[in-house]
């Protein structure tokens, strides 16, 4: 792609008035459900969407920055917006011009060298998009996604433990964290990452990964194979 999304975008690159309001809506809704009370300080919208390089599965990604108006410990509010951003995700299907919203909260930004984020309260860029130096089709991300994709259909085949499956999980967060560091939004790891979701391996290795879980903390023995559905 060659130019931003025209549903979202206006030709002088401002964010759609009425996906604008929208969000901003929807981001305050999702902070008014969190049980501690929080200030939203940032609403920014960020991911593929905001970039050159989006593509027809590309979500729309709302990064709610809040600053924490009551004594926690960081590390346990931080799990605790996973959890309830996790929740929200799952629970609802929100489409705004034919894309999936996803929510995520937290204290603070980092942008990462070439990631794009539009402050949606100051309706401005803070990080504009650049021009794309990789996509998903570029030579290298399919071939390390392939790679991947035969190492957890290696893990299903043989019944790998469930600490080989969060090992596994555990590498490929690290390759897009680090893709993401060195690169921006076009670093190998983050489109690896993406290729790997849009071919729903990260939902296969997810899903058994929580079956695993699931059997070790069940009382009752069953034929776990049955459960795991191998075509996926």
């Amino acid at each position: 792609m060659n130019k931003l999304n025209e549903k979202v975008w206006s030709r002088d690159g401002q964010i759609i008035p009425d996906v604008r309001e929208k969000l901003l809506i929807l981001a305050n809704k999702v902070a008014d459900e969190v049980a501690t009370l929080v200030e939203i300080k940032h609403i920014y919208f960020t991911g593929s969407l905001a970039t050159y390089h989006w593509t027809p599965l590309s979500d729309i990604d709302l990064h709610i920055i809040v600053k924490i108006l009551e004594d926690h410990t960081d590390n346990t509010l931080s799990e605790y917006f996973d959890l309830i951003c996790k929740l929200f995700n799952s629970q609802h299907n929100i489409f705004i011009k034919g894309y999936k919203v996803e929510v995520n909260m937290k204290e603070e930004e980092k942008f990462f060298e070439g990631k794009a984020a539009y402050d949606l309260i100051n309706n401005k860029w803070v990080h504009e998009p650049k021009p794309a130096t990789r996509d998903l089709d570029d030579p290298e991300v399919i071939h390390i996604t392939k790679i991947y994709q035969k190492k957890i259909d290696h893990l299903i085949a043989i019944n790998a433990s469930v600490k080989e499956a969060k090992a596994l999980k555990n590498e490929i967060k690290e390759m897009r964290t680090k893709g993401l560091e060195e690169g921006g939004e076009y670093g190998i790891g983050n489109l690896v990452f993406k290729r790997l979701r849009n071919t729903e391996y990260l939902s296969k290795i997810f899903d058994y990964w929580r079956r695993l879980e699931d059997k070790q903390l069940s009382l009752e023995k069953y034929n776990f194979k049955k459960h795991i559905n191998t075509s996926l």
